[in-house]
């Protein structure tokens, strides 16, 4: 995403860029040749729009004190962002003969203009203007003269990527879109998924807008091979699309691998409940071990038992052991939550040591249990 940093006070426009590998992962940086022909006045606001068609987006800024200027956009001719630049604003030859034609009206075309607004509004396929002025001066509607329609279709930059989850759980599907449109207009797109079980008939499902670009659909809880895909229509009729993608939906989230170990009460018994879809409340329970006695919880990436405590640890290599204890019933519970960013079909294993001196070792040994994240 680009935008603009504010022109007044005598500071230059700038464009800040999203650089997603700078400081703490995220960091906008200004690009200080973005933009050819600032007049240095005090811009109060930048609006986005493909005004002559070529399938990027132009700019235009409405000057709180002085000419209000079309930005062109020079992405769709091939030049460099760091050697021509982004943007030129029209009409002057000080843009270096890149955009030295007038787009917006020579005459009332200044004053205090606060905000400008762009959309199709005589519907013959370019977008239109809206300003929007201070100081009780009239506002103004810029129709666009050039009256070339939008054959650019729309693109899905970014959209979820379901692995393979268990039984009995919704699947959101989060779609980003990118046009030579602004965010507001993209917000109204007729965006759709569709999607199949075990190459059947597919069944469509409209997406709202969460604001912007971002559109979220849901598919209802499935048993087999999901495959799914998405459309974009803009308003101009331009179809975009992406897919499909398949994922499986079976079986539990929690799977039991045996090798345990019995202490006092038999075999300690390990479980879990919750989905472990990111952010969504868990819990490991451990029953059937002796009462109030010392538990150590291990955890690993890794299926491979290896001979311990007189029996098979299996999530070997581990992490831990964590030290906690049960209760005087011989239960515990270990309520948490999924990390937000927790990738899915991470196989995680969890196995429990508890202090048993009826174990053969002096350790009981819960069940291993395999959690496969959605």
């Amino acid at each position: 995403m680009k935008n603009y940093d504010g022109g007044g006070g005598g500071n230059l426009d700038r464009i800040l860029r999203n650089d997603p590998d700078g400081l703490g992962g995220f960091q906008f940086v200004k690009y200080f040749q973005a933009i050819k022909g600032d007049p240095n006045t005090d811009e109060n606001e930048v609006d986005f729009l493909d005004f002559d068609s070529d399938g990027d987006l132009d700019a235009y800024s409405a000057n709180f004190l002085g000419t209000n200027y079309m930005y062109t956009s020079g992405l769709a001719q091939g030049f460099s962002p760091f050697v021509e630049g982004i943007y030129h604003r029209n009409g002057t030859s000080s843009s270096g003969g890149l955009a030295t034609w007038h787009e917006l009206p020579q005459f009332q075309n200044g004053g205090q203009s606060l905000d400008g607004e762009a959309g199709d509004l005589d519907n013959d396929g370019d977008p239109d203007l809206v300003r929007a002025d201070d100081a009780n001066q009239q506002n103004r509607y810029m129709p666009n003269t050039l009256g070339v329609p939008d054959t650019h279709a729309p693109t899905v930059y970014n959209w979820t990527d379901q692995c393979d989850k268990p039984l009995g759980s919704n699947t959101v599907i989060h779609v980003q879109v990118r046009d030579n449109n602004n965010y507001y207009m993209i917000a109204y797109y007729d965006v759709n998924l569709f999607w199949s079980v075990n190459g059947g008939g597919e069944t469509q499902v409209d997406m709202f807008s969460q604001g912007g670009q971002q559109f979220r659909g849901v598919i209802p809880p499935q048993s087999g091979n999901v495959s799914y895909r998405v459309e974009v229509t803009d308003r101009a009729g331009n179809v975009g699309s992406a897919g499909p993608r398949v994922f499986a939906q079976s079986g539990s989230t929690y799977t039991a691998l045996g090798f345990g170990l019995p202490g006092t009460s038999g075999v300690p018994s390990l479980g879990g409940t919750g989905t472990w879809e990111a952010g969504t409340a868990i819990s490991i329970d451990l029953t059937s071990a002796r009462p109030s006695s010392t538990a150590g919880l291990f955890v690993g990436l890794v299926n491979n038992p290896t001979p311990a405590f007189g029996g098979s640890l299996v999530p070997v290599p581990f992490f831990g052991p964590f030290i906690l204890a049960t209760n005087g019933s011989g239960n515990l519970s270990l309520p948490t939550v999924t990390p937000k960013d927790i990738p899915c079909g991470l196989d995680i294993y969890m196995q429990y040591g508890i202090d048993d001196p009826a174990a053969v070792g002096g350790v009981a040994l819960s069940n291993a249990l395999l959690v496969t994240t959605p």
